[in-house]
């Protein structure tokens, strides 16, 4: 649940993301000239990024929500099942399927965490690059026809 959370985090937030990453300066001037903005928020943002509208930035930010709670019943759900692996060794049943079950998944969560740590790490690290390298940089903002296109979801 939390990845499709997370995806929908993506759609509607991604595209935005990436046109103010590109020219945060822009963005900023978009939002401070909008005709009354100054008195709504509302009409700033949707403003500073064209093609985007409130309902990209709320449901993303539902989603956003609903990720940070799952995975924290993911977390709490983590303590159990620790606490139950303890009560197994204890009480020695070290031969029973429901520990080599256990150890299995406890392996398969953790490998997982890996992996997302070391595709935050890479991610990182090549974002770096581009911001360092003004060659890339450079090719990055010339081809803006391969740039991600506004896309609206329906909720939901």
């Amino acid at each position: 649940l939390s990845c499709g959370a997370a995806y929908v985090i993506y759609r509607q937030l991604g595209a935005a993301t990436k046109v103010f990453m590109e020219d945060p300066s822009n963005c900023m001037e978009r939002w401070q000239n909008a005709p009354g903005a100054a008195g709504d928020w509302t009409i700033g943002l949707e403003a500073a990024v064209p093609g985007t509208t409130l309902d990209h930035y709320r449901i993303g930010g539902i989603a956003g929500a609903a990720v940070a709670i799952l995975l924290a019943l993911a977390a709490v759900w983590g303590v159990v099942g620790a606490l139950e692996l303890v009560a197994v060794v204890f009480m020695g049943c070290l031969l029973s399927p429901v520990f080599f079950v256990s150890v299995v998944f406890i392996a398969v969560r953790v490998a997982s965490l890996v992996a997302a740590v070391y595709a935050i790490r890479e991610a990182r690290k090549l974002h770096q690059k581009l911001v360092v390298d003004p060659q890339l940089q450079h090719s990055r903002s010339a081809g803006r026809d391969d740039a991600m296109p506004l896309v609206a979801m329906a909720p939901v």
